[in-house]
């Protein structure tokens, strides 16, 4: 598990072959499920919607499960913009990710 924001002292690499970015949280090899994970506050699911969309469409990877992260106050709105990224997107809360793996 590989994460951002001083989860996990930024040790690991986030990076992975044919992706754009740098995703909050990479999991990988826990179990049958791969995550790439982005991790917003509801500000930016307002202000800046392009911006999230244009992470999660760059972490489309055959493996992985893309998950938008969000407080728990925000799964609607999250849901609502995930409609206009291609592909599948799961929206989870911070606690809800584990149940994800």
């Amino acid at each position: 598990m590989r994460a951002e924001h001083g989860i996990g002292g930024d040790e690991g690499n986030r990076d992975l072959d044919e992706i754009d970015g740098h995703p909050d949280l990479v999991v990988k090899g826990f179990s049958a499920t791969n995550l790439i994970a982005e991790v917003e506050t509801p500000d930016v699911l307002d202000n800046n919607p392009g911006h999230i969309i244009d992470q999660l469409e760059g972490y489309a990877r055959q493996g992985y499960k893309r998950v938008l992260v969000v407080p728990s106050g925000a799964t609607e709105a999250a849901k609502e913009l995930c409609q206009d990224i291609e592909g599948d997107v799961v929206v989870s809360t911070p606690s809800g990710v584990a149940d994800l793996v």
